[in-house]
Parts: C-alpha cells; sequence; structure tokens
C-alpha cells in the first residue's frame, strides 16, 4: 500500500504500549492473540489502534506499513487492514 504522506509508523508522541488481546471490540476473533500499537500516520496528529503482524518485536518510532485484506473481500471498515508490518 502506498500512501501519498508516505508510511505510518508507531508513534513516538507519547510512551508506546504494546499489549496482547484475543478479542477485538468489533468482535473479531484474535484466538493466538495480537500485538497491538499505537500507530501515528504521517501527517495526522491522532494515533490509531491497530494489529502488529509479520514480526515478534516493534519499537516506538518503527516505521510500518499496512497489509489490506484482498479487493474481493473489503467492506469499507477499518478491519480492511489486516494489520501493520514493518517497512
Amino acid at each position: 500500500m502506498t500512501l501519498s504522506q508516505g508510511q505510518p509508523r508507531v508513534s513516538t508522541r507519547k510512551k508506546g504500549s504494546l499489549g496482547v488481546a484475543n478479542k477485538l471490540p468489533l468482535g473479531v476473533d484474535l484466538s493466538l492473540g495480537s500485538r497491538q500499537a499505537l500507530i501515528q500516520l504521517d501527517g495526522a496528529d491522532d494515533l490509531l489502534v491497530h494489529r502488529i503482524g509479520e514480526t515478534d518485536s516493534v519499537s516506538i518510532g518503527d516505521r510500518v506499513e499496512a497489509v489490506l485484506a484482498e479487493a474481493a473481500e473489503r467492506k469499507g471498515s477499518i478491519l480492511d487492514v489486516r494489520h501493520f508490518r514493518p517497512v
């Protein structure tokens, strides 16, 4: 995914918080657990809480990119972004 303002990153605005969850508020089952992080898109003031995947570790300030669902599976939801992964 290419973003017009560059790649998002794990927020450096505050001390970061990574956690483990097994269910997201929208009922998405994460039976194997998941890391979540505060993501700050370039140029944005607000933070987005979303999953981090394809890595065992992530640090505050790391650049990440969105991994999207297949086009046919997208529904116009935040869950169209499956997770973010380190660049």
